[in-house]
């Protein structure tokens, strides 16, 4: 888990992290926090695990990111 990531979507996920990872992130959207800079979250799982994004985007002025893991 990454907090203060500061990525925007110029960086792509293969610069992040290798392919043994899957990356969930979302970046700060500026627009809505009206703010300049920093912002934004990210979590990784291995490949291994089967996860999946949750939809929290009814809380968009959130830097908030939700994975489920299924066991």
């Amino acid at each position: 888990i990454f907090t203060e990531t500061w990525l925007d979507d110029s960086v792509a996920d293969s610069e992040i992290l290798s392919p043994n990872f899957k990356i969930f992130r979302k970046d700060r959207n500026f627009t809505v926090a009206n703010k300049r800079r920093g912002g934004g979250v990210l979590i990784a799982a291995n490949t291994s695990l089967l996860t999946f994004s949750l939809d929290c985007d009814s809380l968009e002025a959130y830097d908030q990111l939700w994975v489920a893991l299924q066991s």
